[in-house]
């Protein structure tokens, strides 16, 4: 009788510990299934904020792009202070759609004030020794205002201006080297270019393009 009561507590005993390391198992693996939970929501966080992040330098990207064309937006390219910054033509116009032309000749002997004719054909308006260069648009002698700006649409079309060659001139060999440029801005605002420098042919006509162009401008001066 005591060897069955002996018997019936070891088997006893044996299944209660039994049961402890099942519930510790059951615990371990809940744990783990815990931790790897935890990890895929730390890695799910990770993801987000660099998802969060990436948006915002798409963001700031593109915030700055429209800064830029706001820029652009705010300044009135049909000023002569902001003919710079105006597109350049694609194709050719009509010499009358020509609304501004600016003109000049420089070299170490020729100072930009001394040779530049600036005239706001659309507004009947010349801007007196005026200089393109790199902190932008000015005019030293002021401003004329003009009864017959059209007459520089002659001189345009007389002496064939727009069949002059519109390809960029080569950089200049020295900074004190000679360089010209005639620019015309049409209706639509776009800018047509002629450049040059002693590396490169002056287009037919020029001289006398060049001397009736002053000759107007210097005549207007007087009569102001």
């Amino acid at each position: 009788m005591k060897k069955m009561l002996g018997y019936a507590m070891l088997i006893t005993c044996l299944l209660l510990a039994g049961c402890g390391q099942s519930e510790n198992d059951v615990q371990t693996d809940n744990g783990q299934n815990g931790q790897a939970q935890n990890d895929d929501g730390n890695a799910g966080n990770e993801e987000n904020e660099e998802e969060n992040v990436d948006e915002e330098q798409n963001g700031d990207g593109q915030n700055n792009n429209e800064d830029e064309e706001n820029n652009m937006a705010d300044k009135d390219i049909f000023k002569f202070k902001h003919i710079a910054q105006a597109p350049e033509a694609t194709e050719e116009k009509p010499v009358d759609e020509v609304i501004k032309v600016y003109f000049a000749e420089h070299s170490i002997d020729i100072p930009l004030e001394d040779s530049g004719v600036a005239i706001d054909i659309a507004n009947n308006e010349m801007h007196v020794h005026p200089v393109i260069n790199h902190r932008g648009f000015r005019a030293q002698g002021g401003i004329v205002q003009l009864s017959d700006a059209e007459k520089v649409i002659d001189i345009l079309d007389a002496h064939h201006v727009q069949e002059w060659p519109d390809e960029p001139a080569p950089d200049s060999e020295s900074e004190d080297g000679y360089s010209w440029k005639l620019w015309l801005q049409y209706k639509d605002g776009s800018v047509q270019k002629y450049e040059g420098n002693e590396q490169t042919e002056k287009p037919e006509q020029f001289e006398a393009f060049a001397s009736e162009l002053r000759e107007y401008a210097a005549a207007r001066v007087e009569e102001d």
